[in-house]
């Protein structure tokens, strides 16, 4: 729940003498006081909305407002505006914003550099290749691909699923993107991933090798597995499945 208004806070008050209360008529002095209001979120002024202006009589205590001013009282309510002006602190919340943003900004100019990765890239271009109805020679691919059609029940379009299988000597790679992997059930979630790794683990000509697998959605990776972890998440990085391509680059390496 946002909590939000508006507040008044007195900026100046004076009295007035030789005014005559319209009211009781009585030859009374008058305090006439001037308001600041601002717009506040969670009780912080993010902006000021205008002054108002108040004058009550020492006799009988009358309070009227501006629009009932005599031209003596709104005279003497305009002098008073016009030297107290509206107070910084009624834009704090905008002022608390910048100033958060200026750390930031020199946080990220004089801290730690972020060491570019070019195995991001390698990863991007192989993803740029993958591939729907995969044929026999991806015998991954097109076993998955048979399964998940025959055991999901989805109203998606199943051919529109992209497959990456790639090997190195030691390593091998496989990515499936969905263009709604979200809008499965968990259930379905977890009994493709499931599959995926089952099937990729069984190849017997590669026992010893390292195995990346990733379930990628529309936007992001939902699922990755590597020989050192597990993960499966509305988010997931793909940094795990990075190190397909080798060791991050050292700070040395990027100098």
């Amino acid at each position: 729940m946002i909590f939000y208004g508006s507040k008044g806070k007195l900026l100046a008050q004076a009295k007035i003498n030789g005014t005559i209360c319209q009211h009781c008529h009585e030859p009374a002095p008058q305090n006439i006081s001037t308001f600041g209001k601002y717009a506040h979120i969670y009780w912080i002024p993010f902006f000021p909305i205008g002054k108002v202006g108040v004058a009550e009589c020492t006799n009988c205590k009358r309070t009227i407002e501006k629009k009932e001013f005599t031209p003596q009282l709104l005279s003497k309510y305009k002098e008073l505006s016009h030297q107290h002006k509206t107070p910084l602190w009624f834009f704090s919340g905008p002022l608390a914003i910048i100033g958060i943003m200026a750390c930031f900004n020199l946080m990220s100019l004089f801290g730690p550099k972020e060491i570019p990765d070019p195995r991001k890239d390698l990863l991007k271009e192989d993803m740029s290749m993958m591939v729907s109805n995969p044929d026999s020679t991806m015998t991954f691919a097109s076993l998955i691909h048979t399964l998940v059609k025959v055991s999901v029940e989805s109203p998606m379009d199943f051919d529109k699923i992209k497959y990456l299988n790639k090997k190195e000597a030691d390593k091998q790679l496989f990515i499936m993107k969905f263009p709604s992997y979200k809008d499965f059930t968990n259930e379905d979630r977890e009994s493709i991933f499931s599959m995926v790794k089952t099937i990729v683990e069984s190849d017997t000509t590669m026992l010893d090798s390292d195995r990346y697998i990733g379930i990628h959605g529309k936007y992001n990776f939902m699922a990755v597995k590597s020989p050192n972890h597990e993960e499966v998440s509305r988010i997931v990085s793909e940094k795990h499945i990075l190190d397909f391509y080798g060791d991050p680059p050292s700070v040395n390496e990027s100098e």
